[in-house]
């Protein structure tokens, strides 16, 4: 994943921390976890180091889509997730 891609992901997710409305503490803590991934994404070089934080990444990604109070607000966009994953793989492999 381009550094701009890495970065703006980053930027979303601080944004939607801030704006987070009546996001659950588990909900908080997952998005808080994947920033603090991707960060250190960032600064790995080696490929398999990448590809284990990126699998890391994704897994937090889909507890937190997956998690009653969010999946019930994005209801039709779950049924996108295969693609929406498939898609996130892409950008951070």
């Amino acid at each position: 994943m381009s550094k701009t891609t890495n970065s703006a992901l980053i930027e979303g997710l601080q944004k939607l921390l801030k704006n987070r409305g009546s996001m659950t503490v588990e909900g908080v803590d997952l998005l808080e976890r994947v920033i603090d991934h991707l960060r250190e994404y960032e600064k790995l070089k080696k490929k398999d180091d990448r590809m284990q934080r990126a699998a890391v990444i994704v897994e937090l990604l889909l507890k937190f889509l997956l998690l009653p109070s969010v999946s019930e607000k994005i209801g039709d966009t779950l049924n996108n997730l295969p693609h929406t994953i498939s898609n996130l793989i892409d950008k951070l492999l």
